[in-house]
């Protein structure tokens, strides 16, 4: 192999940040640890956690460079900017300080390993000006291994720093964190991620489709590990242009063309076309499962871009589009949900493609069953409104008791007729009360209507109606010559009436 073969170093590690203005998306993070060395007020111990890839162990090192950095004069002080040219930086970054100790908690998970570590706590740095312990993936070590560092790690020397990164905080004990100043890493948004990519593009001298390096920090879901691999793979397969096509082909994602044609004929319930569309699209190689998850980002693409248009990143043009006007929420969240529990099943399943003509089947079923009788299930599940004393009895049958006394107490019906009451309001409720009874009664009788409020202070509430005509009745009651003859045979009787 020749010397240049040998010493290829990947994208992950060429690109690995050297200075904390370099890390993207951990704003926060970036913020506090400069503000503590600036300022002095250093913890003896972080945490740092969060999912693969999104730079733990690289904001260890980072801290390691920035408290012992002496700049490039050698007469420097501890830097949020380490200059990355002094011997101490440049023993760090080639893992060669003898103050900078570094080990792996998966493979050194014993009691022993970790007394081996903090032999040496007491003595002063030979070179640096911490001694730094970074132990990664910390939440491995043995239950022993954290007792033993527990005393040392409440009560370090002053030149000592411990730095611990894992995917696991929970499995931390509560002792070992509470000593911790703990920093959870952020996975990096989509847009963060495409910038990152392309500025590293510009480096190489390549260019890139948008559509390519959308795909790319989408499967890449905030981690910028996996993404610089997936970008430095599409790198290997394209020459000086990476293709959406390409990259697409790379990931095994369909064609977005393919894939909305097989999504119309899903959500139209013509279950001979989306059949013959999955078929086709298995037999050119792709699998069950990935038509399905497909499928389901699709489906995820749409709602989002339905629900807040604003926060939508679409990867299928003006097509996603038109299908957020004309599917209703409640259709797509149905289809994720159909679609996300045949991929469960599609897991354990030893016939995937049949199975995966099982779940399309249902899907086009369902929305079959919800375009021919969408209104039938309504009526046979809510009761009539024809009056005002309905509305309550419909807020009492669905639970909602709080809007149910405020209309029968707080509230006297002026007019009523289905879509449409006026209230005048005798008693204030929550704000926007009135605007929530509107909203309610629309989920729930899947009309449209209007609460108005036109008078305040004016006419009785239902409560006090029915209380007035409760007495009257029991007034006649008491009037009745039976009653009477009862009171004479037991005289100082007292009579209720329930």
């Amino acid at each position: 192999m020749n010397q240049t073969n040998s010493s290829y170093r990947v994208l992950a590690r060429t690109t690995r940040p050297t200075k904390f203005s370099q890390m993207i998306g951990q704003d926060f993070l970036v913020q506090t640890l400069k503000n503590s060395i600036e300022s002095g007020r250093l913890s003896h111990a972080f945490i740092l956690t969060g999912t693969r890839g999104v730079g733990k162990t690289t904001t260890a090192r980072l801290i390691a460079r920035a408290l012992n950095c002496i700049g490039e004069d050698g007469k420097g002080e501890a830097t949020s900017e380490p200059c990355g040219v002094c011997a101490q930086c440049t023993a760090i970054s080639s893992d060669s300080h003898v103050d900078v100790m570094e080990i792996d908690a998966a493979t050194h998970t014993g009691v022993d390993n970790i007394r081996d570590l903090l032999e040496g706590v007491n003595y002063h740095p030979v070179m640096g000006r911490y001694k730094i312990y970074i132990v990664d993936e910390v939440h491995m070590l043995s239950k022993s291994a954290f007792n033993a560092l527990l005393k040392t790690l409440e009560e370090p020397p002053l030149h000592v720093k411990f730095i611990f990164a894992t995917t696991e905080v929970r499995k931390v004990p509560l002792t070992i964190l509470s000593r911790c100043q703990r920093f959870d890493l952020r996975r990096v948004k989509t847009p963060d991620l495409i910038a990152h990519f392309r500025n590293i593009l510009s480096g190489e001298k390549v260019e890139a489709e948008e559509g390519a390096l959308v795909l790319i920090a989408d499967a890449a879901e905030g981690s910028v590990r996996d993404g610089l691999s997936i970008l430095e793979q599409a790198l290997l397969n394209s020459s000086g242009l990476v293709k959406e096509q390409d990259v697409r082909s790379m990931l095994g994602l369909l064609d977005r063309g393919q894939l909305l044609d097989l999504f119309c004929a899903l959500m139209s319930g013509k279950v001979t076309e989306a059949l013959e569309l999955a078929h086709s699209l298995c037999y050119a190689g792709s699998d069950p499962e990935n038509v399905l998850h497909d499928l389901l980002t699709l489906t995820h693409n749409i709602l989002v871009m339905k629900s807040s248009p604003a926060s939508a990143v679409s990867l299928y043009g003006d097509r996603a589009k038109k299908l957020s006007e004309q599917l209703s929420v409640q259709d797509l969240v149905r289809s994720w949900q159909i679609i996300l529990k045949g991929i469960q099943e599609l897991k354990l399943s030893i016939l995937p493609l049949q199975t995966m003509d099982i779940i399309l089947i249902r899907l086009v079923h369902v929305q079959e069953i919800i375009q021919k009788e969408p209104m039938t299930e309504k009526r046979t599940i809510l009761p009539g409104v024809s009056s005002f004393l309905d509305v309550i009895h419909l807020f009492e049958s669905k639970k909602d008791f709080l809007v149910a006394d405020y209309l029968r107490h707080n509230v006297s019906s002026q007019s009523f007729q289905p879509g449409k009451i006026c209230l005048s309001v005798l008693m204030p409720g929550e704000d926007n009360i009135h605007g929530k009874i509107t909203k309610l009664l629309n989920e729930y009788t899947g009309q449209n209507w209007g609460v108005e409020v036109v008078k305040e202070g004016a006419g009785q509430s239902l409560a006090t109606q029915e209380k007035e005509v409760q007495e009257e009745k029991i007034q006649a009651i008491m009037e009745t010559n039976t009653l009477q003859k009862i009171t004479e045979l037991f005289p100082g009787a007292k009579i209720t009436i329930s």
